[in-house]
């Protein structure tokens, strides 16, 4: 029995250090607003130099995310697309000024938890050049307490972009990664 009992205790070791490192996210996406069919076509609104979380690779996944869904993307677009990605303490929720509506809720310390969560949040908003009417709002956001924003841009991108067609309000997607 004895010859046994270590392999097996390797194993239980093996699977609660990796159970550290793994874990299910929830990707938390909403959005808002008429929706927007592809091949639509798009401009992106270039990231300014000194906005160092929204960068040229949040826009290269962006392009390559609305191109693969069918959308067009040109300078003269006929829809402006303008984006922003965050990176805040979980603890801090965001609003619209004092009494306005929530946009990201704040998350509580979980019981036993070693280290504090940061939220990682992408936002879009497209609108039509001509009317300057909003015809999408929305944003994707994780918590992670180890995962770092660079890991969280791609699922972040592809939840958003996902939803731009027929926003559906809020909902939760799951995936595998580092929490």
């Amino acid at each position: 029995m004895k010859s046994n009992a270590k392999p097996a205790m390797f194993l239980l070791v093996l699977s609660l250090v990796m159970a550290g490192c793994s874990a299910t996210i929830s990707t938390r996406v909403s959005g808002t607003g008429a929706g927007l069919s592809p091949p639509a076509r798009l401009s992106i609104i270039p990231a300014e130099e000194d906005a160092p979380l929204a960068d040229d690779e949040t826009q290269s996944m962006l392009t390559a995310a609305l191109s693969k869904q069918g959308y067009v993307l040109s300078d003269t677009g006929d829809y402006i697309l303008d984006f922003s990605l965050a990176e805040r303490p979980a603890t801090m929720g965001v609003s619209l000024g004092q009494s306005g509506p929530l946009l990201s809720a704040a998350k509580p310390k979980k019981p036993l938890q070693s280290c504090k969560d940061r939220t990682h949040r992408l936002t879009i908003l497209i609108v039509d050049r001509t009317s300057g009417q909003a015809v999408y709002q929305g944003g994707a956001e994780e918590h992670h307490c180890k995962g770092t924003l660079a890991e969280s841009r791609a699922a972040l991108v592809n939840a958003v972009v996902a939803d731009i067609r027929k926003p559906a309000g809020e909902r939760l997607i799951p995936r595998n990664g580092r929490e």
